[in-house]
């Protein structure tokens, strides 16, 4: 099943699927309300992946900085089935201007930590690499695939299915345009 929800809050129809993915400073679920706005990064700018998302898919830099891009994570209900998120994932990054730059980010999540009543793992700020000059751009896109299904369940689990529990087995491909102004 491919997932197209961006930031939601892990309720209504729209909640299946990527209300697992949480992109803020975290993903797309109820851990939106958790993560603070990006800020620039350290040597540059840091595109915020759910910033961008919310923003139409697209996000503006400044020309000649190095670009990071950042602000994707997964958030479960348990420990147990974050750390099963771990063991099943493979996630890209694939940076495409006149080239394309594809970061294998499969092993960099961080190990689940408790927020609120989730589970949360975090991938760390990506830097691409690239630095645009003015009306230059790149396409940024994540995908995530799993080994096997993964079960969705967010507590309470509730019989309308939008907490879970589900069965997910690929995250994206979701698409940031990043443009240097």
């Amino acid at each position: 099943m491919k997932s197209r929800i961006f930031c939601s809050q892990g309720r209504g129809p729209r909640a299946r699927g990527l209300s697992a993915l949480v992109m803020c400073g975290v993903s797309l679920v109820a851990l939106t309300t958790a993560a603070a706005a990006p800020a620039a990064a350290s040597n540059g700018e840091l595109v915020g992946f759910r910033d961008c998302l919310v923003n139409g898919g697209t996000f503006s830099v400044p020309s000649g900085v190095p670009i990071t891009i950042g602000g994707i994570g997964f958030g479960q209900g348990t420990y147990g089935v974050a750390v099963d998120f771990l063991l099943k994932e493979r996630t890209t990054l694939t940076i495409s201007n006149s080239t394309s730059s594809v970061f294998d980010l499969s092993h960099e999540w961080a190990t689940p930590q408790r927020l609120d009543n989730l589970w949360v793992t975090r991938l760390p700020d990506t830097d691409v690499g690239v630095i645009l000059q003015p009306g230059e751009s790149f396409l940024a896109t994540y995908d995530i695939t799993l080994a096997r299904p993964l079960l969705v369940a967010y507590p309470p689990v509730k019989s309308s299915g939008y907490n879970g529990p589900y069965l997910i087995t690929e995250e994206g491909p979701l698409s940031c345009q990043v443009i240097a102004s």
